[in-house]
């Protein structure tokens, strides 16, 4: 187990939970979320052309202005790789929030239908979404179980034929480190993981 900020480094893709809207606003973003940091990091403007950028790419891929949960475009920002992911749904203008079946098909569709997008050195940094004051659906432990099995289903669907993620790591907010029961976390992560062999790494940060 690592312990370190998801939004530091050079290396690797960091996926990031949006809204269905699309919005990238400070007002529609929830509090303390990895969205909020990147948008206060990298500045609002250069995030919001990204996003457009990742709009015309949905629209000419569906034909249409709508966006799934599951949905993502990949993009880089002063150097840094990210991948934006849709998994929460905005009720009103500044009210984001996402059920158990949102997010159970957001991680479902990210590993099974986004074969085109681009990750920095197979490396991918996928944090405990759902689980902020707009979640609350899911415990963390679902969460992190539910992201595993997905992995190994696509390493066991793809098994030699891809190299897209050699390295999982998932992430968990610093403050909420010690709220989870490693041990028994472990537990389960090797079982799911045990069902495809030695297929690739799988590690917490």
């Amino acid at each position: 187990m690592k312990i370190g900020d998801i939004t530091r480094g050079k290396k690797g893709s960091r996926v990031v939970g949006i809204n269905n809207k699309l919005e990238t606003s400070v007002a529609s973003i929830a509090k303390n979320s990895i969205h909020e940091k990147i948008i206060k990091e990298h500045g609002e403007e250069i995030i919001q052309e990204k996003f457009a950028a990742g709009k015309q790419k949905f629209e000419e891929v569906s034909g249409s202005q709508e966006y799934n949960f599951g949905d993502a475009f990949s993009c880089e920002v002063h150097k840094k790789h990210y991948i934006f992911l849709v998994m929460s749904e905005l009720n009103s203008p500044t009210h984001p929030t996402v059920g158990k079946e949102q997010l159970l098909e957001a991680i479902n569709r990210f590993f099974h239908n986004q074969d085109g997008i681009e990750i920095d050195q197979g490396i991918l940094y996928f944090p405990v979404i759902g689980t902020g004051a707009g979640g609350n659906c899911m415990s963390q432990k679902e969460v992190i179980c539910e992201i595993v099995r997905q992995f190994v289903l696509f390493i066991k669907r793809e098994g030699n034929r891809t190299n897209r993620i050699k390295d999982l790591n998932i992430v968990v907010w610093r403050k909420n480190l010690h709220s989870i029961d490693w041990d028994n976390m472990v537990k389960e992560v090797d079982a799911i993981v045990a069902a495809c062999g030695n297929c690739n790494t799988v590690s917490a940060l």
